[in-house]
């Protein structure tokens, strides 16, 4: 599957809201959700998708990390991630609390099974891309 690339956070981060719903609008006609959420492994999720917001939101990744520390990580809302090729993924949402969680495995402050060798799996919504013949 030859993806068209996964939309830069920062891009998002810097739009207006009107611009950031047009961003959102073009990447759903390009992009297909089946009904069921996946468990996917933090090692396959691709840094370049989600590393860019950190010089503008580490404020509120410190403050996601400080409920991880007490709460670990409460997974009620999944994480929305697009099916890139080869098996890997990008982050649409959830950049925030996936930063804060490899910043605590950095940091070897907290203790999450399969956190530290990246096999631990969150649960997400996964869109696949959209072609002309269907879902790839």
């Amino acid at each position: 599957m030859k993806s068209s690339g996964a939309p830069k956070a920062i891009v998002a981060s810097q739009a207006s809201p009107q611009e950031r719903q047009i961003l959102i609008q073009s990447l759903l006609k390009k992009w297909f959700a089946n009904d069921s959420l996946q468990r996917v492994k933090l090692q396959r999720i691709k840094a370049d998708s989600y590393m860019d917001i950190w010089p503008l939101y580490c404020e509120g990744v410190e403050e996601i990390k400080a409920s991880i520390r007490k709460n670990s990580l409460l997974e009620m809302t999944p994480f929305v991630l697009l099916e890139l090729d080869n098996g890997f993924f990008a982050v649409v949402d959830g950049r925030h609390r996936l930063n804060a969680l490899l910043k605590l495995r950095v940091e070897g402050a907290i203790a999450i099974d399969g956190l530290d060798d990246l096999e631990m799996e969150i649960t997400a919504v996964v869109l696949k891309l959209m072609t002309s013949s269907g879902v790839e």
